[in-house]
């Protein structure tokens, strides 16, 4: 049996990338991070929103708003 290895954010890209070009729409890896945090901001607080995103000022999240 094959060790599983946790998948890499490399790896992530490739597959998003790969099922975009075969469904034919201009989509990237950004563009979900955008949505989360576009979510995020509509359901949590600002602090809570720029801890998940990784963003150490509020002006970076608010950008996403």
């Amino acid at each position: 049996m094959r060790a599983h290895r946790p998948i890499t954010s490399r790896a992530i890209n490739k597959i998003i990338r790969k099922v975009a070009d075969r469904a034919k729409v201009p989509f990237t890896p950004h563009d979900l991070r955008r949505t989360a945090i576009g979510e995020w901001l509509g359901g949590v607080d600002i602090s809570v929103a720029m801890k998940m995103a990784g963003h150490s000022i509020p002006q970076t999240t608010v950008r996403y708003d």
